[in-house]
């Protein structure tokens, strides 16, 4: 079962590039504000461009390794900590 839900398609090739561009910008984003609705747009945009008929499967298979890795990340804001924090409580 998957975390990030997404209601459309992209059947359109012209719909391609504003997602990837809207992703960059929310990844980018993300880095300054760190707010948990990012991850989950994130990883729904992700979701979508790795279902993308007009992307090509090496690109696919990079939106799901990501897409995998912000799930990852939505889990850890979730749980209220980092894999940094994680890690520093297991040396303790």
């Amino acid at each position: 079962m998957n975390a990030f839900t997404h209601p459309q398609t992209l059947t359109d090739p012209g719909d391609v590039e504003p997602v990837i561009a809207g992703t960059l910008v929310l990844m980018t984003q993300f880095q300054i504000q760190r707010l948990p609705c990012m991850i989950a747009k994130i990883g729904s945009n992700l979701e979508l461009l790795a279902s993308c008929p007009h992307l090509s499967p090496p690109f696919r298979t990079l939106c799901e390794r990501l897409q995998e890795q912000w799930l990852e990340t939505l889990h850890e804001s979730q749980l209220g900590y980092t894999e940094l924090e994680r890690q520093s409580a297991a040396l303790h």
